[in-house]
């Protein structure tokens, strides 16, 4: 043979070698993954992190036996926390940093955008969502099975009617309701009355049950669950649920349905541990915990917001707010026992919803330098204890350039700039959840527990919509009771040209006005894909 063709050979099979080692370096791990994506969940109504009110022991259970985010941090609502878990971007970088995406709006998250389903597609996984979109379906290309998704049952707007899947709003085509639920891209119209936190559940069940073996599968459980659901009845619970331990002692009527909402939560969260179980795959998934911001508080404390019932004690504010409680949101990841031989059982290292786009590829086997030009930071080693660095020094939760507002919390400081649309109609201060007083708190307190001092607590320098800079020391002051701007020139100089600096790559938000062609009567009754439609 020729010299020349054997040595050509030799280093075509160097090469093959080569790429076949680095296929693998980016093929799939093999883990399942299931992310469970609570709705407008309150702080202080999960029992692990102290709640004697609400019970969650199925919850519960997957957060001892895995890492609990002590600093973990959503967007204040839905649609811009959803678009940041997915495309591992801050909501200014994707033209959804205004507000959220209301029913009738023509728009949604940008079609170039790459999302978590798609990237996990490349490193052969299956991907399946269930429950709540609400990133723009009013083109079919929107839809999440334009997304990376392969199959998708759920709703695609904010809230729905959790019996006939209906949702409508007071100032929208006289308040008249329309149905929002579909598989794939087809309305489902055959089936009604089964409450859809359970029904979700069993569309979970049967995903897990009917999986290929050896084939890595990513389910997003996103539920309603414990969002209100329409203006007509906002608080909607089953008697398996509201008879549930403790919450009959609840007296306020609108906690104790909610409280039973997250009880319904609660139990969808356990079939889904018990069809892993059951089909021997629970050894091979990682199970994320979290919420999309807040829980949603009474109107009798912000009289502008719509009704809610959940609790964020002992943070201040809730749901829409950027004080900790609109933005400081429970989360945890559950890790087969072959993962947990050098975990921590809690991280309090930063922790962004951005954040777990790349963490959860890179966990699945791909590589960090493919998923790069994105703001979120792998915390994968930081989760199995494989690097004590911290992955953050720095979350940007938010540049408005509408409301003239921008908050960025750091490894100490938070800072909050512009004055609050929830604070110009009065302080928002600290709400205790009904029938809980100092002294009888109904909490136990957890290592997983945020303490703060003194117990009732009161504002020393205000925060409110007279202040334009509100700076508070989150080691010292978790809760935000002291607004030291005034007294911390060098920390408000070195924040202010942080978020200047992250301000110049800010895009122009995407939101569009109201179009009349989405009306449901104009399509059977449906909330749907109305502007690839003629009416």
């Amino acid at each position: 043979m020729d010299h020349s063709l054997t040595y050509f050979l030799w280093r075509l099979c160097l090469f093959v070698l080569y790429s076949k080692s680095l296929l693998t370096v980016a093929s799939s791990t093999g883990l399942n993954i299931v992310y469970i994506l609570a709705d407008d969940l309150g702080f202080n109504d999960l029992s692990y992190l102290g709640s004697t009110q609400i019970l969650t022991p199925n919850i519960d259970r997957l957060a001892r036996e895995g890492v609990i985010f002590a600093r973990h941090y959503s967007q204040s609502l839905c649609s811009p926390s959803r678009a940041s878990l997915l495309t591992g971007k801050y909501p200014m970088h994707l033209g959804m940093q205004n507000g959220v995406i209301k029913e009738g709006e023509p728009w949604g998250l940008d079609l170039n955008e790459r999302t978590l389903p798609q990237l996990l597609k490349k490193l052969g996984y299956s991907t399946y969502g269930i429950g709540k979109w609400h990133l723009g379906h009013h083109k079919l290309d929107y839809y999440p099975v334009r997304r990376g998704f392969d199959s998708w049952f759920g709703f695609m707007g904010a809230d729905i009617d959790y019996f006939n899947y209906t949702t409508g709003y007071p100032g929208l085509f006289n308040g008249e309701m329309g149905r929002d639920m579909v598989r794939n891209t087809e309305p489902v119209l055959n089936i009604t009355g089964m409450y859809s936190t359970d029904l979700f559940a069993e569309e979970a069940e049967k995903v897990i049950l009917q999986a290929e073996n050896n084939v890595p599968y990513f389910i997003y459980f996103a539920p309603n669950a414990p969002h209100v659901a329409t203006y007509r009845e906002p608080f909607q619970a089953t008697p398996q649920y509201l008879l549930r331990p403790g919450i009959q002692e609840i007296t306020d009527s609108n906690r104790q349905n909610y409280a039973a909402m997250v009880s319904g939560l609660d139990n969808a969260v356990g079939r889904i541990h018990a069809a892993l179980t059951s089909k021997n795959q629970l050894q091979n998934t990682i199970i994320v915990f979290a919420s999309d911001n807040g829980g949603q508080i009474p109107q009798q404390v912000i009289p502008i917001q719509p009704i809610g019932a959940a609790n964020n004690w002992p943070f201040r504010g809730g749901k829409g707010m950027y004080f900790e409680g609109g933005i400081h949101t429970p989360a945890f990841v559950w890790l087969p026992a072959k993962l947990r031989n050098n975990i921590e059982p809690i991280n309090d290292d930063l922790f962004h919803i951005s954040d777990w786009l790349p963490t959860l590829y890179e966990a699945a086997g791909g590589r960090e330098d493919s998923s790069e030009d994105i703001d979120g930071k792998s915390q994968w080693k930081q989760i199995l204890g494989h690097n004590d660095q911290p992955a953050r020094t720095d979350i940007l939760i938010n540049v408005d350039e509408v409301a003239g507002q921008a908050v960025l919390v750091t490894s100490n400081w938070k800072l909050l700039i512009g004055p609050d649309k929830f604070l110009q109609k009065g302080e928002i201060k600290w709400y205790r959840p009904p029938g809980t007083s100092d002294t009888f708190p109904r909490r136990q307190e957890s290592n997983a527990s945020i303490k703060c001092a003194p117990a009732a607590l009161t504002e020393k320098r205000s925060c409110d919509g007279t202040v334009r800079y509100c700076l508070y020391d989150l080691t010292n002051d978790p809760c935000e009771t002291d607004n030291v701007a005034n007294e911390q020139p060098g920390i408000m100089t070195q924040l202010l040209g942080t978020i200047a600096q992250y301000s110049k790559s800010a895009i122009a938000g995407r939101q569009k006005p109201f179009d009349a062609r989405a009306d449901p009567k104009l399509h059977n009754g449906m909330w749907t894909a109305w502007d690839d439609s003629n009416p």
